[in-house]
C-alpha cells in the first residue's frame, strides 16, 4: 500500500496548536468539509506524520486540523508532502 508522509508547520507561529493535538484527514474534494473526510493519521509531537493512502478516495486531497482554506491535492505516486498551515 502506498504511504504519504511529511512535516507540518505554521505560517504564523501565534496560530500554532500543539502537533500532538492535530490529525491528518483525507477527502475527495478540495473543499474542507468535515462530514466528507476520513481521519488517516495522527501528527506526532515533532510535527511529522505518516499515513497509508486510503482506498476509494480518488482524487485524493489531504488536510490537517486547523486548516480552513483548500485541502492539498496528492498526485498519483506522491509519497511526501509537507503542509504549511496558514
Amino acid at each position: 500500500r502506498e504511504t504519504i508522509s511529511g512535516t507540518i508547520s505554521f505560517k504564523n507561529k501565534y496560530m500554532a496548536i500543539p502537533f500532538q493535538n492535530m490529525r491528518v484527514f483525507a477527502t475527495s474534494s478540495p473543499n474542507i468539509k468535515g462530514g466528507q473526510s476520513r481521519k488517516i493519521a495522527n501528527v506526532k509531537a515533532d510535527g511529522t506524520y505518516r499515513a497509508v493512502k486510503p482506498d476509494g478516495i480518488d482524487p485524493l486531497y489531504i488536510y490537517v486540523t486547523g486548516e480552513k482554506d483548500d485541502a492539498h491535492y496528492v498526485p498519483q505516486g506522491t509519497t511526501s508532502m509537507d503542509i504549511i498551515v496558514k
